[in-house]
């Protein structure tokens, strides 16, 4: 599997999705799917969830660093475990969907609404399953030597 390749379809569905929300709804409406889900086309100008709208710019700035970060290590050392590289792979590419947003409009475009939870995107999702995979990864690093030591 083609990890560049994965991270690249990451960016572009993110992408995709945020066009197709912004030239088929207005500002604001919501579109009822199921019982507790909508689509519900809004503007993020802060940091997850909202939070600490205003600081777009240093957000920006932090993920473009750390994005680079991720990329060079990845190229000096080249990761060996497909859990690990699969989450670096999701994360970078859902931090790099998000990135665009914030560098393009100053804000990013969010649209699925679980109704008990702030509205969110792809891009987001990239970044949660990323961070899910890397946190399983290190779990399991740190078991292994008790599992061995157990033995």
């Amino acid at each position: 599997m083609s990890y560049l390749l994965l991270g690249a379809g990451i960016v572009v569905f993110d992408q995709i999705t945020k066009f197709l929300i912004t030239r088929s709804m207005d500002l604001g409406q919501s579109i009822p799917l199921l019982p507790f889900i909508r689509l519900t086309y809004a503007l993020n100008k802060g940091g997850a969830f909202g939070l600490f709208p205003g600081i777009g710019p240093v957000l920006a700035a932090v993920t473009a660093l750390i994005i680079g970060y991720l990329l060079i290590h990845l190229h000096r050392s080249p990761i060996k475990e497909r859990v690990l590289k699969l989450g670096v792979t999701f994360l970078i590419g859902g931090a790099l969907g998000n990135l665009i947003d914030r560098l393009r409009f100053g804000k990013v475009v969010d649209f699925v609404d679980l109704t008990f939870w702030p509205v969110f995107n792809m891009a987001d999702v990239a970044v949660v399953v990323g961070t899910i995979l890397l946190a399983w990864h290190f779990w399991r690093q740190a078991a292994a030597p008790q599992a061995e030591a157990g033995h």
